[in-house]
């Protein structure tokens, strides 16, 4: 029986000797381009692994990185977040601090038309007298005397009405609707129309007056009236229960005193 005896790889090429009892080792085949192919593959296997290693690497640093990238952005969310709250609140207190001013600057410019109106009234009134007093020049001492106390009184009053310090009280407003129910004949219903600048002010002492009197009141604000402005309706007619009407009622008066002191 033949014995195969493999000798060890040189120059890349292995040897196949054949031994028989009677004969010397004989080289049968050569496996040179064998060897070849198994080197090549290992190599390209060596190359594909480490292709795949760094491959590995590389996605783990990009799912280090889009990790990161997330904090970041969950980061940022929590922030924004965070400065949305603040923003709208700001933006709240702002809307609410304007419509606070806006209120306070129209009732500034109704207060300012007000004493400009009163302030053109007095100047007329101020007029009239002037006439009515040369008039009077041939009067006695103490009837001139009393002509200017007369006069002084009036110009006290209605600078008073022309600061508004009588018709801004609560209690001046509630004086002068009083003044004006009293002269009705006991109404029941009661319908007063007012400025809208007047009507809060109004509605507030509404459930006194209606208790003063034992009367229902009902309030209609009317853009045509302006401050100060007041029409006070019943079943029989219209009253004008206004600042004015009052400071001609004032006046009417006076008048009435001066001429009794006259006629004395």
């Amino acid at each position: 029986m033949s014995d195969i005896i493999r000798r060890p790889k040189i120059g890349g090429t292995h040897k196949i000797e054949f031994y028989t009892p009677d004969a010397n080792p004989v080289v049968t085949a050569d496996t040179e381009a064998k060897d070849e192919n198994i080197e090549a593959q290992f190599e390209h296997e060596k190359k594909l692994t480490k292709s795949l290693k760094q491959e590995i690497l590389t996605l783990q640093e990009l799912i280090s990185r889009q990790k990161s990238e997330l904090e970041d952005l969950r980061s940022n969310l929590l922030d924004l977040e965070k400065t949305y709250d603040l923003t709208k609140n700001e933006y709240a207190r702002d809307i609410e601090s304007k419509l606070k001013q806006g209120y306070a600057d129209g009732w500034k410019q109704a207060e300012d038309e007000y004493k400009q109106h009163f302030t053109n009234e007095v100047a007329k009134k101020s007029e009239e007298f002037e006439k009515n007093l040369e008039l009077l020049g041939e009067l006695s001492q103490s009837q001139w005397s009393k002509v200017t106390e007369i006069v002084s009184l009036l110009a006290l009053e209605v600078s008073c009405k022309i600061l508004g310090v009588e018709y801004a009280k609560q209690s001046g407003l509630r004086a002068f609707i009083s003044n004006v129910i009293e002269a009705l004949p006991n109404e029941k219903k009661i319908t007063i129309k007012a400025s809208p600048l007047d009507i809060d002010r109004i509605r507030s002492i509404r459930s006194e007056i209606e208790h003063t009197f034992n009367c229902e009141i009902s309030l209609i604000p009317d853009d045509d009236l302006r401050l100060s402005d007041l029409l006070i309706e019943y079943d029989v007619g219209v009253l004008d229960g206004g600042l004015e009407r009052q400071l001609m009622a004032i006046k009417k008066s006076l008048s009435q005193e001066f001429n009794c002191e006259q006629s004395k």
